[in-house]
């Protein structure tokens, strides 16, 4: 878990500048979004794992619609489970963000056509199985 880290020696790997880590737009968004905080609470304890390891999992917003970017491309990130993959089900037009691993609408697409969460999980992580630990 220490590849990639943002901010060495730090006991987290966030900053509380929404411009460095993601904003949590707080109590107002639970209440309009509770299917958001049902998936939180019906995965508590979950872990996605590649060869029996917790890995780090990334994720952007959107893809050109064909296929994802490779860790070792954009971050020299030698890490077999982000691999460049298909994400048809994204049809965005344009890459916004990085392009490493989870597409947010290419998941949205898949949950769409009924794909559940874990395979939507294995096909963006390439050999990947989720665990429960507690």
């Amino acid at each position: 878990m220490d590849e990639g880290v943002k901010f060495p020696g730090m006991p987290y790997h966030l900053d509380d500048d929404p411009k460095i880590s993601q904003l949590y737009l707080g109590y107002g968004f639970e209440k309009r979004a509770p299917n958001v905080v049902s998936a939180v609470n019906e995965t508590e304890g979950e872990f996605v794992t590649y060869d029996g390891e917790i890995v780090k999992t990334p994720y952007f917003s959107q893809s050109d619609g064909g296929y994802t970017k490779n860790a070792k491309d954009v971050w020299d990130w030698g890490a077999p489970y982000l691999i460049s993959v298909s994400d048809a089900y994204c049809d965005g037009g344009e890459f916004l963000g990085h392009g490493v691993g989870l597409s947010g609408c290419g998941a949205r697409g898949m949950a769409k056509e009924g794909f559940n969460y874990k395979e939507i999980l294995k096909h963006y992580y390439s050999g990947v199985e989720i665990i429960d630990l507690y």
